[in-house]
């Protein structure tokens, strides 16, 4: 029996959709494509960038200056998930509904301050800080006052500075909220908090280079900054090129997706 042109046209319409459908992003159902082969955004020098780079080589890694810009882009439709670390995603998920955090963790990691190779005596003192903070409390208290998995307010508090101390030169790269993030004209965060309090022990006060994440390693081996703390990750490639205290902060990388 032949068609009419009326009912090739719907057939062929039929197809067409069927077809564009099969090549978006998301499958039929509505499910974000496999990890494998999606689109992922990831902070230019991240550990998720070389996490999903090597992991992943069949997904399309797109690299962004900073995760505002990758989430900016995963809003819009450009990505189907961002790689980053879990407080970064917990306060996006507060702040957009129509974002979530994908349940299980994609690389289980922790953090620490940078200080450069030849830098020994700093990273010692600094390091003997971090330890007594460890054990009075201190740093659990810090951490406490940024991490709100309820969703409550940031707890600010007054941190004492030695106005007549020797400078130190902290890279920092501040659009990572709630770790470090720029705040009524200032740069405030659990990494602040806990760089300025170490300082204070040190006799000095601290003096931020807010900078790329990517930039931040190059600047402490140039000697432009004193030590770097800024949600980093001690890798085997870094340790190649500057020093690390001892983990003072669990901060696993996840995935963030469009609800």
């Amino acid at each position: 029996m032949k068609m009419n042109k009326t009912k090739i046209f719907v057939v062929c319409f039929a197809v067409f959709i069927l077809v564009i459908t099969g090549c978006s992003s998301q499958s039929q159902t509505g499910e974000p494509v496999p990890v494998e082969i999606a689109r992922i955004g990831a902070m230019t020098g991240s550990t998720g960038d070389m996490f999903i780079e090597k992991t992943y080589p069949d997904a399309k890694l797109q690299r962004y200056d900073s995760i505002p810009d990758a989430v900016m882009a995963l809003q819009g439709g450009k990505l189907d998930y961002v790689i980053t670390a879990y407080t970064s995603a917990l306060n996006y998920v507060r702040n957009n509904n129509n974002l979530e955090i994908v349940p299980e963790n994609v690389v289980d990691e922790s953090v620490s301050i940078a200080i450069g190779k030849e830098n020994t005596a700093l990273l010692e003192s600094i390091s003997s800080v971090l330890e007594a903070f460890k054990n009075d409390g201190t740093l659990d208290t810090i951490i406490s006052n940024w991490i709100k998995d309820d969703g409550s307010d940031y707890t600010f508090t007054d941190i004492p500075v030695r106005e007549d101390g020797k400078i130190l030169t902290v890279g920092i790269a501040a659009n990572r909220e709630p770790m470090c993030f720029v705040y009524y004209n200032k740069i405030v965060g659990l990494d602040c908090e806990l760089i300025e309090r170490i300082a204070y022990e040190l006799g000095m006060k601290v003096e931020y280079m807010d900078m790329q994440f990517s930039a931040l390693i190059t600047a402490l081996e140039s000697g432009k900054a004193d030590v770097v703390i800024s949600n980093l990750t001690a890798t085997d490639e870094r340790r190649e090129k500057v020093n690390f205290t001892q983990e003072y902060f669990h901060n696993p990388q996840v995935l963030l997706k469009r609800k």
